[in-house]
């Protein structure tokens, strides 16, 4: 049997960012058996951190993370010419009637509820990269660690 080597120039490029750690795993073993490249991160302030440097083609973030919510994360990076065009998909345990409306106003964003099945969010993953095709602007510098890049957010918003 021949072993086919996928070229990881064409393999998109997925961010997700959860501070539940075994969700973090579960799902970046799920999307590379997919086929995708997968990066992680454990809160905010990171997940802006490595969309800046690495410029995904896609971004999975938790909506409650420390030091900065998925919100402001998403905020943060529409300002950035290097990041404005970068699809988010929210995953979220939080059960609120006015959450829902305030994601659904932006455009490249979706969500999906805590907990959730594996292949509705490769459906949407799929269909987002589909839909949504990011053009990066070049090719970014990667620092040694996310500490290199700090970044300054207002006091976080926990949406219960």
């Amino acid at each position: 049997m021949e072993l086919a080597i996928l070229n990881p120039m064409a393999s998109p490029t997925i961010l997700v960012a959860d501070d539940d750690q075994p969700l973090v795993q579960l799902l970046k073993e799920n999307l590379e058996m997919e086929g995708y490249q997968v990066i992680t991160g454990t809160d905010g302030e990171m997940a802006v951190t490595l969309a800046t440097t690495r410029q995904p083609n896609l971004m999975i973030l938790d909506i409650n993370m420390p030091f900065t919510n998925g919100f402001d994360v998403l905020t943060h990076l529409r300002k950035m010419p290097e990041t404005q065009s970068i699809p988010v998909i929210f995953i979220t345990g939080i059960q609120s009637k006015t959450l829902y409306p305030i994601i659904d106003r932006h455009e490249r964003v979706a969500y999906i509820k805590k907990p959730f099945d594996l292949d509705h969010l490769n459906s949407l993953v799929q269909e987002f990269l589909q839909k949504y095709p990011v053009q990066k602007t070049s090719t970014p510098a990667l620092p040694a660690t996310p500490s290199e890049a700090p970044i300054s957010f207002p006091p976080i918003e926990k949406f219960r």
